[in-house]
């Protein structure tokens, strides 16, 4: 971090010794050698214990040595000598933000805007620790003032998107993404980030239109599998499934590309290349729920059922509370025509989920197939909406 020094109008002075403002003088003529300024500014205060502009500039030293506890206390000697001055509250606001120290940062940004109302560094980096306590209100408001005074710094577009975005106000995040990408139409991030916010307004032509232009920047995973995310909401399966492909070939041990892709292979009915995925997903991640389930799915899509049925065991085994692998474990024993096996896993998927009327009706099917009574279950059905079972039930149970 590069603290501004005092501009200092220095009056040639007749001595005979070396004086306060010789020291000075040395320090301040020697641009690069922190160390050496430091001295020559301990010198001079030696001399002169009021010396503030000394203080102030050995507080600068101190910060580029990133001594920050050093360059505060100057600080604080300068603003006790001369309380006045802007630049000393501002840059030891810096220094307390280097330390994370926000709370006291802001105060002294504000003591800078109080002596300065036009300091638009100080509301830059107010706004910054405003940002930083998750304050996005006051930081939007500070990078507003900044904006009015410095109206083409793309940073201060970018960094009031951000707190837009983590308001999930889109619209504005978008805006000002977009005015970053006017100034800049080269920064990748701004891209990404705008793609992200058109993405949470469900705007996926839009969100693939930047995740483009992030890949023509700097291609990476994140931006690949984004595009594939967006191209499959938009049941744009095939360039979803490229993209997957892509970010697979740039980190081949992600789960996310894998579980994706092959969901996409799914949607396009093409069961065993899906399978295949899930089971990359479950090979790098073997506690992966849900590519248990959906492989499940796929097996039980091309009649497999006695994989579907280990694949849905999996799955409750994971996760004994997701209701649709016992009902679709239910359905694949059915298949099997083990139906004592399928009832008891409609009636563990209608125990956790009490409102669906497929189980009742499937459960009811079960029972009269193994000779139970079964005319409970169709009339909860019909009840629940399920017109066939009122149906069956008004004919077979009247």
């Amino acid at each position: 971090m590069k603290i501004l020094l005092f501009t200092l109008i220095l009056v040639p002075m007749m001595s005979f010794g070396q004086t306060a403002e010789d020291y000075f003088n040395k320090a301040y003529n020697n641009e690069s050698d922190w160390q050496y300024q430091i001295d020559n500014y301990t010198n001079a205060i030696k001399i002169d214990p009021d010396y503030a502009a000394a203080y102030y500039n050995r507080g600068s030293a101190y910060a580029n040595l990133e001594n920050y506890k050093g360059a505060i206390a100057d600080f604080s000697s300068a603003i006790k000598i001369d309380p006045d001055v802007a630049d000393a509250y501002y840059n030891r606001g810096r220094a307390y933000a280097e330390l994370e120290n926000y709370e006291d940062a802001i105060a002294d940004f504000s003591n800078a805007i109080k002596i300065d109302p036009d300091y638009a560094d100080a509301y830059s980096n107010r706004g910054l620790a405003y940002y930083k306590l998750e304050n996005y209100k006051d930081a939007i408001a500070d990078y507003s003032s900044y904006i009015k005074i410095n109206p083409d710094d793309v940073a201060a577009y970018w960094r009031r998107g951000l707190a837009y975005d983590n308001l999930e106000n889109y619209k504005d995040a978008i805006a000002d993404f977009s005015s970053t990408i006017r100034i800049n139409p080269d920064v990748a991030a701004a891209y990404w980030r705008r793609g992200l916010a058109y993405d949470n307004l469900e705007n996926y032509k839009d969100a693939i239109a930047d995740y483009s232009s992030v890949i023509r920047i700097d291609p990476d995973y994140a931006a690949y599998y984004n595009r594939g995310r967006a191209y499959a909401e938009l049941e744009n399966y095939n360039d979803a499934i490229a993209d997957y492909s892509s970010a697979i070939k740039i980190d081949p041990d992600d789960v996310a590309a894998y579980y994706n892709r092959g969901r996409a292979y799914a949607e396009l009915e093409n069961y065993n290349d899906a399978i295949a995925d899930y089971s990359s997903a479950i090979k790098i991640d073997p506690d992966d729920v849900a590519a248990y389930y959906n492989r499940g799915l796929a097996y039980y899509n091309l009649e497999k059922y006695k994989d579907a049925i280990a694949d849905f065991s999996s799955t409750i085994r994971i996760n004994p509370d997701v209701a649709d692998a016992y009902y679709n474990r239910g359905l694949a024993y059915y298949n099997l025509e083990k139906y004592k096996d399928a009832i008891a896993d409609f009636s563990s998927a209608i125990k956790i989920d009490p409102d669906v009327a497929d189980a009742y009706w499937r459960r009811g099917l079960a029972k009269e197939n193994a000779g139970l009574p079964y005319c409970i279950d169709y009339k909860r059905a019909c009840d629940l909406g399920e017109e066939k079972c009122c149906e069956w039930y008004l004919e077979d149970c009247k």
